[in-house]
């Protein structure tokens, strides 16, 4: 296979990923503005795919001014049925809750058959339906779309307004700050969950006071997670290379992810911190956040992993389960080594 066929396939492939990637985020936005898993999250994925179809379609416009009035409409009408159905049930039980849900969900899926109908319809094409030829690599335009769309979210922001949107990292190398505090460094974990500003850091109302304590509070159930109660007030760089693996994770936990990227957390760990690595990443796991895990201990991920893919030298050369990964053999070859194999 040439290397224009790869570069097509890989293409192909991002596009197909950023396809769910997009649903995935729409589905995201909506948890976090509502609170709840809901009947209603694939109705409200529905309307702006309808908006979209009706703009294109019968009004005629412009793909690019497409995308953008549908952006502006759909932030508006979440806002408007956050206010009207769910913001006065926030002190409710959560029954409240799913049944209002379930009445947007029938509302919105009655709407849009009677505005757009019931039956299937076909959407004209939005961008050109020829290939383009980049130097002879053929590339769907739509593929471009896609992935231009998927990336924007999060291409050129700062990392703070990233974390703010639920996403978390640690390093290959650790990057703590050393003159700190180990309660410290877990505290600056939080900024970007903080409400406090310059004046009301200086004033310490009561409210200010409050949130600090609370920030405290959390602080230290997090590094109480990770094994790390009684160092609080350790300087970062005094503690042992595994335990300030340890307080990297912590900082990342504070910070309420619904992503962690964790690259290589296993790396230099001895076998008992690689153990209690395992037994922290079943509990994240546990507790809804998705991990995203770079390693090479092949033992961890087989373990902890519910999907592996495996590179060799940035070839892709597995993908699937644990149970799929250790009989393959070209895996075998390149990690496990062939005793694995033979046995």
């Amino acid at each position: 296979m040439d290397v224009s066929t790869n570069l097509q396939m890989m293409t192909a492939g991002l596009a197909m990923g950023s396809i769910y990637a997009l649903v995935a985020l729409g589905f995201v936005l909506i948890f976090n503005a509502v609170g709840v898993v809901n009947f209603a999250q694939g109705e409200f994925v529905m309307v702006p795919a309808f908006v979209a179809v009706w703009l294109i379609d019968v009004l005629k416009i412009p793909f690019p001014l497409t995308y953008l009035i549908t952006v502006i409409f759909m932030g508006i009408f979440g806002i408007v049925f956050q206010r009207i159905a769910y913001y006065p049930l926030r002190h409710r039980t959560f029954l409240p809750v799913i049944i209002a849900t379930i009445g947007v969900s029938i509302f919105l899926k009655n709407g849009a058959q009677m505005v757009f109908g019931a039956e299937p319809f076909l959407m004209q094409r939005p961008t050109p339906p020829d290939v383009l030829n980049l130097g002879g690599v053929f590339v769907d335009p739509q593929y471009i779309v896609i992935i231009v769309a998927t990336l924007a979210p999060v291409t050129g922001r700062k990392p703070h307004l990233i974390t703010a949107h639920g996403m978390a990292r640690t390093f290959q190398n650790i990057r703590l700050f050393g003159e700190l505090t180990v309660l410290d460094n877990v505290l600056i974990g939080q900024h970007s969950r903080s409400r406090a500003g310059l004046v009301r850091s200086i004033l310490q109302p009561a409210s200010q006071q409050a949130e600090e304590a609370a920030m405290r509070q959390k602080a230290l159930e997090a590094l109480a997670f990770v094994g790390l109660r009684g160092k609080e007030f350790a300087e970062a760089k005094s503690l042992p290379y595994g335990q300030q693996r340890l307080l990297e994770l912590a900082r990342a936990l504070v910070s309420d992810p619904k992503l962690l990227l964790l690259d290589e957390p296993a790396a230099g760990l001895n076998s008992a911190e690689t153990e209690m690595l395992l037994d922290l990443l079943f509990q994240i796991r546990n507790r809804g956040i998705t991990i995203l895990l770079v390693e090479h201990d092949m033992s961890l991920v087989m373990n902890v992993s519910d999907h592996i893919t495996v590179l060799n030298f940035g070839k892709k050369i597995a993908e699937g389960p644990a149970e799929t990964i250790e009989q393959n053999q070209e895996v075998i070859d390149a990690y496990l080594g062939t005793e694995v194999g033979n046995a």
